[in-house]
């Protein structure tokens, strides 16, 4: 049965459990580790951050805002660039010759709580599949590395709720066998993931709503013990089901809802282990939706957070927030645009010249994007639809584009896995990867 903490000024330092206990009490200590009022969490692990189907049919943007574009490229015979006339000149696209020299390799990985397939696409050339045991009971998190891809995945939901952790590597174009990162390393939804040098940081929330770290040395995941702690101070903890990550430099940067329902960042350095965490303005987060986080090329800010606002606060738009390079100081929380809300938690890729691109799953469910400019001040573009239609059934996965594309998207679209890539402002319409079927949730990355 649930284990009750009597309310107290500070809070003790908690250890990991398998069992559903309640946090109380309301008094927050001045390191910031407690995040403000203490929740109160029952047990339950249903449901996720990416939330339930909601149907209210609204959209992001008006139709005559912005448009699917099909492009040449956007079918999956397409993606050569070649537009399937046999009087394509072959110079007719500007990206025609640096499409057919692109070797950049664009990876994805989807499944389900039965299904775990992975995906991988030389250049332009078509995906291929590979089905790998296991299964994805949240969504994967996916990261380009030294020695091609790593993945965290959440699988097999244990005793104690949540999904043990396993890890799973692309070298070339093969996948290989998931492993255990063993011991109690445990998530009740997605992981996140971030390159710092030549390592991989990972972060997840177990059962017992603490944070935890595990790290990726080149070859293997460590057992993902590592508490998100500062000293003797009390874990880092919260009732949101996920954490979103970045590095910039020699730093891990980690975003996620404190207990009092506000933004907090805190940062592990490889030379200092983790520091206090710092709140993000006073804006409340919505119920159970993670932030999104990342690192940013250029420009004077390093890092941007985009988050959905509580419905009671702005119903549900979407704020963000950067930090300063050279001060390491976060901006007051501002809003992105006056029709972009979800209710869902957000994605976020980096594009060149500091800019960056968000993605959503709208209250129609269907994706929505719009792109972050920093210059000659921070500013949002209209959202423009990723898809014309079918119902997505988590956040839309972005990476940075290649092949002369700025972004790419992998959309888990009605139990298919659609692919759409992004340039000038426009996304191409989306075509399923041949070989995914019944997934929930989809992850890419890429690497130059």
């Amino acid at each position: 049965m649930p284990r009750s903490v009597a309310p107290v000024m500070v809070l003790l330092a908690f250890v990991a459990v398998s069992v559903p206990f309640v946090f109380a009490g309301c008094a927050g200590a001045e390191n910031g580790e407690t995040h403000g009022p203490v929740f109160v969490f029952d047990g339950s692990t249903s449901g996720s951050s990416d939330g339930g189907a909601v149907n209210d049919g609204n959209g992001n943007a008006p139709p005559n805002e912005a448009s699917v574009t099909d492009a040449p490229g956007s079918d999956a015979n397409e993606r050569n660039g070649d537009d399937g006339s046999s009087s394509d000149a072959g110079a007719s696209d500007a990206s025609d010759g640096a499409t057919a020299n692109c070797t950049s390799p664009t990876v994805v990985l989807a499944g389900s709580g039965s299904t775990l397939v992975g995906a991988v696409s030389i250049g332009a050339g078509a995906f291929t599949t590979q089905s790998l045991t296991g299964s994805a009971v949240y969504g994967p998190a996916l990261v380009a590395s030294s020695n091609g891809f790593e993945a965290l995945v959440a699988m097999n939901v244990d005793a104690g709720g949540g999904g043990a952790l396993y890890g799973v590597g692309l070298s070339g174009t093969t996948w290989g066998s998931p492993a255990a990162l063993g011991g109690s390393a445990s998530a009740i939804d997605a992981p996140a993931i971030a390159a710092l040098g030549t390592t991989l940081q990972g972060v997840y929330l177990d059962p017992g709503h603490l944070y935890f770290h595990a790290q990726f040395s080149g070859t293997s995941w460590d057992t993902g013990a590592d508490p998100v702690q500062v000293g003797t101070a009390p874990q880092s903890f919260g009732p949101v089901r996920a954490a979103a990550a970045a590095a910039s430099s020699t730093e891990l940067v980690i975003t996620y809802e404190g207990n009092d329902g506000h933004i907090y960042a805190q940062s592990w350095l490889t030379t200092g282990g983790w520091q206090t965490a710092v709140k993000i303005g006073d804006d409340t987060l919505a119920t159970n939706t993670a932030p999104a986080i990342v690192a940013l090329s250029g420009g004077t800010s390093d890092l941007l957070v985009v988050y959905a606002l509580a419905s009671t606060q702005a119903t549900n738009y979407l704020n963000y927030a950067l930090r300063t390079a050279s001060t390491k100081t976060w901006s007051t929380p501002a809003a992105t645009n006056g029709t972009a809300y979800t209710l869902y938690a957000p994605s976020l890729a980096p594009m060149s010249g500091g800019r960056a691109i968000v993605g959503w799953r709208g209250g129609n469910n269907l994706p929505y994007s719009m792109e972050f400019t920093p210059s000659p001040s921070p500013a949002w573009s209209v959202p423009v639809p990723m898809a014309a239609s079918g119902n997505i059934t988590s956040a839309p996965s972005l990476a940075t584009g290649t092949c002369g594309n700025e972004a790419v998207a992998a959309l888990a679209t009605e139990g298919a896995v659609t692919i759409s890539t992004y340039a000038s402002g426009a996304w191409v319409t989306p075509t399923p990867i041949t070989g995914i079927s019944g997934a929930s949730f989809a992850a890419i990355a890429t690497s130059p």
